[in-house]
């Protein structure tokens, strides 16, 4: 996982993230699980709608839905999604 963060860090940050957060493996993957980083401030609403779908494509190589950030991105995408819980 830090491999990928690292080799995707430029386009993490082009997405929203603050690189700050991209820049610390533990806050990034707090604030995927999250959706926020509590030392920025920064949240998901701070990613430009443009950049979700995209955001969402990349973070989905390597996590699922379950982190609030990409469930976030998903109903930004569909309204009307909804994640299936594990049986």
């Amino acid at each position: 996982m830090d491999r990928w963060r690292r080799a995707n860090a430029n386009r993490l940050a082009e997405l929203g993230f603050p690189t700050e957060v991209v820049d610390d493996h533990n806050r990034f993957l707090l604030a995927v699980q999250n959706a926020e980083d509590w030392e920025t401030g920064w949240n998901s609403g701070w990613i430009v709608d443009n950049d979700a779908a995209p955001l969402l494509s990349l973070l989905t190589e390597r996590f699922e839905p379950g982190e609030d950030l990409v469930d976030n991105l998903h109903r930004r995408i569909d309204p009307d999604w909804r994640r299936i819980p594990n049986p």
